[in-house]
């Protein structure tokens, strides 16, 4: 194969990682321009060693073997990104941009620039065009609401290391005849964490009773 198409493989797989990794830059994501461009430049380069490196020699081999290896090695750069903070899981979407980058890329060192060019396009949609509709729906969510009475300092304050760890807010702060009454608000992506929120507060009220129950005797 020719200098100048191997260059221009190359050069196909740079700008369209770069564009893509332009995006993640721009919203302060931790993997972004470089490594986006990288991933890219190494997946295109990857699929043209795999496809003419061993062209000349009289053996058989499979070309998608060593590019396999590219989409199965990109989790490891992927799981990097992600995140877990509070409730929500944050770099899914760069793990997902950078298999998307390592495929583009590998496309492109395959010679097939108007797919690489199209899925590149594509990928850009999704992050920019979507992104702000599942912002929306993310802030139309309903809140989960959760009334807590406490009549001890130490219980007032496990409440509060509570809310804290998943993230809730405070709505209303009101003392009544059985104690302090809190009404807690969180935001919970799923019924799996809102179960064990609810799980976390009931064992709380278990070992409050425990505890009272014990100075009792």
């Amino acid at each position: 194969m020719a200098l100048v198409e191997i260059l221009l493989r190359l050069l196909v797989a740079f700008f369209l990682g770069g564009l893509v990794g332009l995006e993640r830059e721009i919203h302060g994501r931790p993997a972004g321009l470089r490594t986006h461009i990288l991933v890219a430049f190494g997946s295109a380069l990857t699929m043209i060693v795999s496809m003419y490196a061993f062209a000349g020699l009289n053996i058989n081999y499979d070309p998608g073997r060593i590019a396999a290896q590219v989409v199965s090695g990109i989790g490891f750069l992927g799981a990097g990104t992600i995140l877990r903070d509070g409730l929500s899981i944050k770099g899914l979407t760069t793990a997902a941009s950078l298999w998307m980058v390592a495929a583009i890329g590998l496309a492109a060192g395959a010679g097939m620039h108007l797919i690489a060019i199209i899925s590149a396009l594509m990928a850009l949609v999704v992050l920019y065009v979507l992104h702000p509709l599942e912002t929306k729906f993310e802030a139309s969510r309903p809140d989960n609401e959760l009334e807590v009475v406490v009549n001890s300092v130490d219980c007032f304050a496990a409440v509060l290391d509570l809310m804290r760890k998943y993230q809730g807010k405070l709505t209303k702060l009101e003392l009544g005849a059985n104690g302090l009454s809190l009404k807690l608000s969180f935001k919970s992506p799923n019924i799996e964490l809102t179960a064990r929120i609810l799980e976390d507060f009931a064992q709380l009220e278990r070992a409050r009773r425990h505890s009272s129950s014990g100075a009792g005797s």
